[in-house]
């Protein structure tokens, strides 16, 4: 009598596991597919955001470069005084313009973005620091100009060559 019992519930208890465990398999496939259609959908999204944002920094690098951001605000009456406050003006409202893009990419290429900033106006009060208030702001110029020239890679292009790096490792 057991041994009859156990003839046909040990199948039915067997085939009950089996099933059990391809249903299980087979909801866990499902919610994989979904969680990659999220992800898909999610970076359908948020990747052409970030590719903005990217290229934003590298508009921001781009303009507050001496070479560019100089001859942009220069005017002929200016003295020394007057150019590094405006200098120092520029480089801060394109920074802060730029700020939230830092949500966008990765904490790197961020702290590259703000040690180029640092380093610009950093740049632009040593220069003014070995000039005279009242000179012309040409003499500035070509001071922090040549200060620029002088350095083996500046922290721009070392700045604009990683986010092109990270830029071609997301496409």
């Amino acid at each position: 009598m057991l041994f009859e019992i156990l003839k046909y519930t040990l199948p039915a208890i067997l085939v009950l596991f089996a099933t059990y465990l391809i249903i299980g398999k087979f909801f866990s496939n499902e919610e994989d597919k979904r969680e990659h259609e999220i992800r898909r959908a999610s970076q359908k999204v948020a990747f052409p955001t970030r590719l903005r944002a990217y290229e934003r920094l590298i508009l921001f690098l781009e303009r507050t470069s001496p070479e560019n951001l100089i001859p942009r605000v220069l005017k002929a009456n200016y003295t020394v005084i007057e150019l590094q406050a405006l200098l120092i003006k520029n480089i801060r409202e394109e920074f802060e313009h730029n700020l939230s893009q830092q949500i966008y990419v990765s904490d790197e290429a961020w702290s590259l973005v703000v040690t180029v900033k640092e380093n610009l106006v950093k740049l632009v009060n040593v220069g003014a620091a070995n000039t005279q208030p009242n000179d012309r702001a040409i003499e500035l110029s070509k001071l922090i100009l040549e200060m620029h020239a002088t350095a083996e890679e500046t922290p721009t292009e070392a700045a604009i060559k990683h986010i092109k790096k990270e830029v071609r490792t997301l496409i």
